[in-house]
């Protein structure tokens, strides 16, 4: 299947290249893909003149890549294959920020359900590295969002724990605060979860307390 979108025959935009981050394939770049790809786009035909009919899918994307990355506008735009000028001009439009405010609420919430999902501890490494090991360029506001979910994540299980300390081993490169709050939070709650009497394997909460000390200090 192509994902290359042409525009007048002019401008190309192959959108499988733009959410790709290098890692393969996760749940950011198939959240973006997926949203991209099945966006159908509005026409003008049959509405009346001066009505709104909806965004066209660069201007769809743009607001998903805004919404859910931490991408600057001129990074987006590279992407995207449209001008910086254009992007900071949608910016000033409210239905643009609504949109993009949906996006990244949506990433979030598919984010939570993969972090909460008690995946069996086998499936841990393997289903980790390939889903969320592109933290590093999720936005602020994935972060903000996160935050104000942790009851949500808070760990209950060893295979929880240690989902959590390899996601946040993939935060370290992320210096806003938004991260930096989440990644405090998380460390004191899987801290405190470690040092629950009769957990079900000494050895494993013991590696997995010295796997998270060792991301703390690297953090200092």
């Amino acid at each position: 299947m192509s994902y290359t979108i042409y525009y007048y025959d002019t401008v190309i935009i192959d959108y499988q290249k733009a959410c790709d981050f290098g890692r393969g394939q996760t749940l950011l770049s198939a959240f973006l893909l997926d949203r991209i790809m099945s966006y159908e786009e509005p026409v003008r035909r049959g509405t009346p003149k001066g009505d709104k009919i909806g965004f066209p899918r660069s201007k769809y994307a743009a607001a998903l890549f805004v919404g859910v990355t931490g991408l600057n506008q001129r990074q987006i735009a590279e992407r995207l294959g449209l001008s910086h000028r254009l992007l900071l001009k949608w910016h000033t439009e409210s239905d643009y920020r609504d949109a993009l405010q949906r996006h990244c609420r949506d990433f979030v919430e598919a984010l939570v359900g993969h972090l909460a999902s008690g995946l069996p501890e086998r499936y841990i490494a393997e289903s980790y590295v390939r889903l969320t090991d592109d933290a590093e360029f999720y936005g602020e506001g994935v972060f903000d969002g996160l935050n104000a979910q942790w009851e949500r994540l808070y760990p209950r299980t060893l295979a929880d724990a240690g989902r959590f300390i390899r996601f946040l081993a993939y935060l370290m490169p992320v210096k806003h605060g938004p991260a930096r709050m989440f990644f405090a939070d998380a460390a004191r709650a899987l801290t405190n979860y470690l040092k629950t009497p009769g957990l079900v394997s000494d050895s494993i909460a013991g590696m997995l307390r010295g796997a998270l000390l060792g991301l703390v200090v690297q953090a200092l």
